[in-house]
């Protein structure tokens, strides 16, 4: 990752049949220097009204850890979610994204693991699609 770079890592699809999805993410970024490591959970949730329209996307840190190896390094991670792309009666996307800002001015690698928790069926459009994220 470019130091101090906006950078979509994931992209959350949200069917027209699904009203409400869950996403965890566990994640460590470090920089390139190997001075300073960064570890924490993200908890995604998107949803939207059974029309499709008023989609939205929130992103919210459950915890997160600095951990200084050496040096006097530091790292500033601001993670945040995309807008909506995709019309109300079609699959929607969201991008999950970060910036990483290090005070050395080095770029930062990003590891992450990402579960889908749950996603609410909406009966009335049919049946069978989930809620799937797209490593970026």
């Amino acid at each position: 990752m470019t130091n101090n770079t906006l950078t979509s890592f994931a992209r959350i699809h949200l069917p027209n049949t699904i009203t409400i999805a869950k996403f965890i993410v566990d994640y460590v970024i470090n920089s390139q220097s190997r001075q300073r490591l960064q570890t924490g959970q993200l908890h995604i949730t998107a949803g939207r009204a059974d029309s499709g329209t008023n989609s939205v996307a929130a992103i919210t840190s459950v915890y997160s850890q600095a951990i200084q190896m050496s040096g006097a390094e530091t790292l500033t991670v601001t993670f945040s979610m995309s807008g909506v792309s995709g019309a109300n009666t079609t699959e929607q996307t969201f991008d999950a994204q970060v910036t990483v800002n290090s005070s050395a001015g080095s770029a930062g690698h990003l590891q992450y693991a990402i579960s889908h928790i749950s996603d609410r069926f909406d009966g009335s459009l049919g049946e069978g699609q989930h809620a799937w994220v797209e490593p970026l």
